[in-house]
């Protein structure tokens, strides 16, 4: 089975992470506060999409004791996905991070996971785990090109 690490890897490797900053920044260009707001929320809603569903998988497939580690995991990430966006650059930069680390925990409970099982649904499981992994890369863009926005604003 194939980790997040070697994911993000192939991810960061090809042009997908540099079409989803440019994709990002293309996007967020013309949008008011209000519409970038609303843009983050609907990748984020798009991550918890991707999470819900590969936790899903995990729940038939692993143990009560590693579902118990992704699903604190799981719902860490979901908080800080729903706290949202912040009003000051500060305030998201904060939000960032925290998205950031919640991201990188409920990564390592996945691939913890996935070194401790041996699974019939391998492929079915990287199928969902790339496209968890896609998405938040997108996020991830979307946060960064968000960021730029705030620069340029105070600038």
């Amino acid at each position: 089975m194939t980790s997040i690490k070697e994911i993000r890897e192939a991810i960061d490797e090809g042009l997908d992470k540099l079409q989803a900053k440019a994709k990002a920044a293309a996007t967020q260009m013309g949008l008011s506060s209000d519409d970038l707001s609303d843009h983050i929320n609907t990748q984020q809603e798009k991550l918890k999409d991707a999470a819900l569903k590969l936790q899903a998988k995990l729940d038939e497939a692993v143990p009560e004791e590693t579902r118990t580690k992704i699903q604190g995991a799981f719902e860490h990430l979901q908080v800080q996905l729903a706290l949202g966006a912040a009003d000051s650059r500060d305030a998201f930069n904060a939000r960032k991070k925290e998205i950031q680390r919640a991201i990188a925990e409920f990564n390592a409970e996945l691939d913890a996971a996935n070194a401790a099982e041996e699974r019939e649904l391998a492929a079915e499981f990287d199928a969902l785990m790339t496209v968890y992994v896609a998405q938040a890369v997108i996020l991830e863009a979307e946060l960064e090109a968000a960021e730029s926005q705030y620069e340029e604003e105070e600038g």
